[in-house]
């Protein structure tokens, strides 16, 4: 077993392209988990596609390495704004600033802080303040907990795993906070109703019963100060109508298969998202139609979640030829 951070799986991959090179073919990355296809990797178009066998739910995980897709709509305003427009970080800027930004559940699970406004905001990310409602941690937990999925193993786990340590990252690259302690009448209310459906109004609920108690000494919490950020639009148009602000991330095309422009970091972080995904994942490195190394990435585990570790690195084991 080998531990592989950033820098080396780097390393790795230029030397495999330079063999690759010598041989005058492309290098080929492809991935697998189980029975089923991933994805591919070409060295030479700089592109990773996605197998047929990958359900749309999953692609979903993987939005945010293709920004030209998404949409920033922000409430009141008519129109989108593509995130790699021109203007748009300096917009969101000036509208996040100063206020709570308070991320829906799947906004933490599919890693839109980290991979997306921490990317393109740069170190003015680190000027925002996000607050985190404790229903949020309360509901990743119960999905962590479900069990076993026939179809994706522990699928619920490895993502639940990942979209703590999502907030482990804000804890340490934000102005964070979590809210007050809940009522207990509320934490009665959401825990008789175990249903994924209604977490979202309860989170809301719980947003709504925190303003006037946050004790802060530069930002209010009130209806004016906080901010929603979700991927769904009917999440986003519930909190519109309860007199919220939301910033909703849509996207121009529904299962967008293929990440185009992918440097030798986004597939370090292509692969490490995979093991999180899809679990235990093969890679195998062809050159010239044949295979000439190939690994497993453990899958996304306990250990990389824990509070403080980084996700720099990923276990990989390499197999025998004709394994």
């Amino acid at each position: 077993m080998e531990i592989v951070d950033q820098k080396t799986f780097m390393e790795l991959l230029e030397a495999f392209e330079f063999n690759a090179n010598l041989h005058n073919a492309k290098l080929i990355v492809k991935a697998s988990s189980g029975q089923m296809d991933v994805w591919v990797y070409d060295n030479t178009a700089h592109n990773v596609t996605f197998q047929r066998g990958v359900s749309p739910e999953l692609l979903n995980y993987f939005d945010t390495y293709s920004p030209f897709n998404i949409l920033n709509y922000i409430t009141g305003e008519k129109e989108g704004r593509d995130v790699l427009s021109k203007e748009w970080r300096e917009y969101f800027l000036t509208k996040a600033i100063y206020k709570y930004l308070v991320p829906d559940i799947d906004f933490l699970y599919r890693h839109y802080c980290s991979r997306l406004l921490a990317r393109f905001l740069g170190s003015n990310f680190k000027n925002l303040t996000f607050a985190v409602p404790r229903l949020t941690v309360f509901e990743i937990e119960r999905r962590g907990k479900l069990g076993y999925d026939e179809e994706g193993g522990d699928l619920n786990r490895r993502l639940s795993l990942y979209a703590m340590n999502e907030i482990s990252f804000l804890k340490s690259s934000t102005n964070f906070m979590m809210l007050p302690s809940l009522d207990a009448s509320l934490i009665a209310g959401f825990a008789e109703n175990p249903d994924e459906r209604s977490t979202a109004m309860w989170i809301r609920k719980e947003i709504q019963d925190a303003m006037g108690r946050v004790k802060s000494k530069t930002i209010e919490f009130r209806e004016d100060t906080v901010v929603y950020l979700t991927t769904d639009p009917i999440n986003a148009f519930a909190v519109e109508v309860e007199g919220l602000t939301a910033y909703y991330f849509g996207k121009k095309v529904k299962n967008l298969k293929t990440i185009e422009n992918v440097g030798h970091k986004q597939l370090f972080e292509i692969i490490l998202d995979s093991s999180a995904v899809f679990g235990e994942t093969r890679l195998d490195f062809t050159a010239g139609g044949e295979v000439f190394k190939s690994y497993v990435i453990e899958e996304f585990s306990e250990s990389q979640a824990l509070t403080g570790s980084n996700l720099n690195s990923i276990k990989m084991i390499e197999i025998e030829a004709g394994h």
